[in-house]
């Protein structure tokens, strides 16, 4: 594990997510949150992986009559069995009330409300979750006459206050108008010539990197740019000056968030159903897999959860949105670390845990003489292809798609679904693939085998922004549809739901009409 220098700037926790946010202005803001205890719960880790209530900012808690109640309350504040706990850990930042006339003599910037037990009036947004129904208003809504226990209720409810915090932040004027992927500094120099081959050569960076050049306005010499591999202790997000969306303060994002319509007549998918017996590979355990992971094994009554992670260690920035995750855990495998998080939630079910990144050679049984056949390959002997045999269900939360295209290929040979999550900033979709449709056939065979790595980290091909709305919608709604697609009454329907700044679109994907062969022979 890696120590962490307090006051290190570049070294940061929301690093990723300053380019979508006014950050300090969402660190400062004083939030009200009420409601039941799981719904009060989930709202209070979303608003700390957002960094409210941690060194600034306020959190009230109109205190529900039952003790905290939610997986990710258990991650996030393990030592705090009481609401009075939670409050105690952080008293200059925190309080709770019995009453909100308690809270009159504090001014709050915003009052969260998700699923109350009875009326609470004067909210700004109000959110309901029962099993496969869910719903965000204005207005305080009548209870669902959906009353009884559901397996689906706290991935729903996960959905729903993600939703909710994503139109919080467009009320609080904390959304920036342009979305920035990354910032750093450089370092710029002007050289007194124009031959660019020349300035390549004598100038480079003092660790070797090669120099970006280019001309100057008046066309008389060179700008030589490099970024360094050690930046200054600040934050670039410091020095720019960006203007934040305007809310008019209507709904921004979508209302009605279940499978079914809210006011729907009672259907089958109402009654809950029991998860057990079954084998489940989650393949990459960052943002998605921390916010599925935990929803599925607090179900599961007995099974495996196989998490597949090749990532060699947790990093500061990724604990914005990877809530399987603290301070204590950075520098540590990450895969090993899921697997010990995950199974000290319920010890009932088996978790394993793998350190490597799926390849074609999982695909098959290893079974051959494996350093004659794959030593050239640098390939280690796996547990994995035993794995994906007996699994009832693949979750694919990944970086990048030729390994989701490598997965999806795994539950084609072996009659499996497989749920596919993606997010990139503010954009996210979550979908399944079927016995009808496949990678090659959604996203044709040029993207579906495409290597490049949409990468969170600072080294990678391609940085993005990261926040924890999306992702806890794609990684709740991807436990959701797991769940859905474990009761035998829900037939292979394939499904597709896409988010952008909470604005929810859900259909059912069909199979090209040029494709008339079944997709194992295209895969």
């Amino acid at each position: 594990m890696i120590a962490l220098e307090p006051g290190d700037k570049m070294n940061d926790k929301y690093r990723r997510q300053r380019g979508l946010v006014d950050q300090e202005q969402v660190s400062n803001l004083k939030i009200l949150v009420s409601g039941s205890s799981g719904g009060v719960s989930d709202l209070l880790v979303l608003l700390s992986q957002f960094g409210i209530g941690q060194e600034s900012g306020f959190i009230g808690v109109l205190r529900p009559n039952v003790l905290p109640d939610s997986v990710f309350w258990k991650l996030t504040f393990p030592n705090a069995k009481r609401w009075e706990d939670w409050e105690q850990e952080s008293p200059q930042f925190r309080q709770t009330f019995t009453s909100l006339k308690e809270s009159e003599p504090l001014s709050f910037d915003y009052h969260l409300c998700l699923n109350p037990s009875h009326a609470i009036q004067h909210a700004d947004l109000y959110g309901y979750a029962k099993g496969v129904r869910a719903k965000i208003s204005r207005q305080p809504l009548s209870p669902s006459p959906i009353y009884s226990e559901h397996v689906l209720t706290p991935s729903m409810r996960v959905a729903v206050a993600a939703t909710m915090l994503q139109q919080m932040l467009r009320d609080a004027d904390c959304m920036a108008h342009m979305k920035i992927s990354d910032a750093w500094f450089t370092v710029t120099c002007r050289v007194e010539s124009t031959d660019f081959e020349e300035v390549r050569k004598h100038i480079t960076g003092i660790d070797g990197t090669l120099v970006d050049v280019q001309l100057t306005s008046d066309g008389h010499a060179t700008l030589a740019r490099y970024r360094p591999s050690t930046q200054p202790n600040l934050s670039p997000f410091d020095f720019l000056s960006r203007t934040m969306q305007s809310s008019q303060k209507q709904l921004s994002v979508s209302d009605d968030l279940g499978l079914i319509p809210w006011d729907a007549p009672v259907e089958v998918f109402d009654s809950s159903w029991s998860l057990s017996g079954h084998d489940i590979v989650l393949l990459g355990a960052g943002g998605l897999g921390s916010w599925s992971a935990p929803l599925l094994v607090e179900q599961m009554e007995e099974g495996t959860i196989h998490v597949v992670d090749g990532d060699a260690e947790i990093e500061l920035h990724n604990l914005n949105r990877q809530v399987l995750y603290n301070e204590t855990h950075v520098g540590s495998m990450k895969a090993l670390t899921a697997a010990q998080q995950l199974q000290s939630l319920n010890l009932k079910i088996h978790v394993e845990s793998y350190f490597e990144y799926l390849t074609p050679h999982h695909l098959v049984q290893e079974d051959f003489d494996f350093e004659e056949e794959f030593d050239d390959l640098g390939l280690e002997p796996s547990l994995l292809f035993d794995a994906l045999s007996k699994s009832s269900i693949y979750l694919a939360c990944l970086d990048n798609m030729v390994a989701r295209t490598i997965l999806n290929e795994a539950a084609i040979n072996n009659g499996r679904v497989m749920i596919n999550g993606a997010t990139e900033a503010l954009h996210g979709v979550v979908e399944t693939f079927g016995q009808k449709g496949c990678m090659v056939c959604r996203y044709g065979k040029e993207n579906a085998r495409s290597s490049e790595v949409i990468s969170c980290t600072e080294e990678g091909i391609r940085p993005i922004a990261s926040i924890v709305t999306s992702t806890a919608w794609v990684g709740s709604m991807m436990a959701l549809l797991t769940m859905m697609n474990l009761n035998p009454d829900y037939k292979d329907r394939n499904f597709r739901g896409t988010w952008f700044e909470g604005q929810i679109e859900q259909f059912a994907p069909t199979q090209p009409p040029w494709f008339d062969e079944p997709c194992k022979y295209h895969i």
